[in-house]
């Protein structure tokens, strides 16, 4: 939502998001993640971690979406990679084997 400041500037404006709680907002979104992200620290213990992004070919979005079942496979491929990567750099044995994997759509 945009505002104006008011009289006395009349040719400011100011960007004020509005709490619509859909995942489709930038800020409504970012909230829910910083949520979720805050409920998984505490699940897990203080240690480091790395975040990873798998991306889909925008072409493939489509098949995905009319195709949920695909996902499982999308989940499969992006586990099997790290693994492999892990693996390849030695560093596989020294750590759990633990992901936590998620959608955005």
């Amino acid at each position: 939502m945009l505002t104006n400041t008011g009289p006395d500037h009349p040719d400011q404006i100011t960007h004020i998001p509005r709490s619509c709680k859909s995942r489709f907002c930038p800020v409504c979104a970012k909230i829910q993640v910083d949520k979720w992200v805050a409920d998984m620290n505490r699940l897990f213990p203080n240690c480091p971690y790395f975040h990873i992004t798998f991306t889909v070919p925008s072409q493939f979005r489509i098949l995905l979406f009319e195709k949920r079942s695909l996902l499982n496979a999308v989940f499969s491929a992006g586990a099997r990679t790290l693994l492999s990567f892990l693996g390849e750099q030695g560093i596989l044995p020294a750590i759990p084997k633990f992901f936590i994997l998620s959608v955005v759509t």
